[in-house]
C-alpha cells in the first residue's frame, strides 16, 4: 500500500473550522489561496478544492438556488 496524503481523509472539527472560516472569506478561492489552505490544513490541494466545491453546492441550495451552477432555467 502506498504511503502519502490520503485522497479522502476524514476531516476533524478543527480542519472543518479552518475550511469554513476560509469559505466565509471567499467562496471561490483561486489557486494560490487553495495552496495556502492546503498548507495550513495539511490536506491535498485536490481535497481542499473538492471540499469547497461541495460546500459551495450546499450554500447554493441553502440560498434556494440549484446546487450546480448552470443556466437560469435550472
Amino acid at each position: 500500500m502506498a504511503s502519502g496524503p490520503q485522497q479522502n481523509p476524514k476531516l476533524n472539527d478543527s480542519l472543518v473550522q479552518i475550511l469554513e472560516e476560509n469559505f466565509k472569506k471567499n467562496k471561490f478561492p483561486d489557486t494560490t489561496e487553495v495552496m495556502l489552505i492546503s498548507a495550513e490544513t495539511g490536506l491535498t490541494e485536490e481535497t481542499v478544492e473538492k471540499w469547497f466545491q461541495k460546500r459551495h453546492e450546499q450554500w447554493r441550495q441553502s440560498e434556494g438556488l440549484p446546487a450546480k451552477v448552470g443556466s437560469i432555467l435550472d
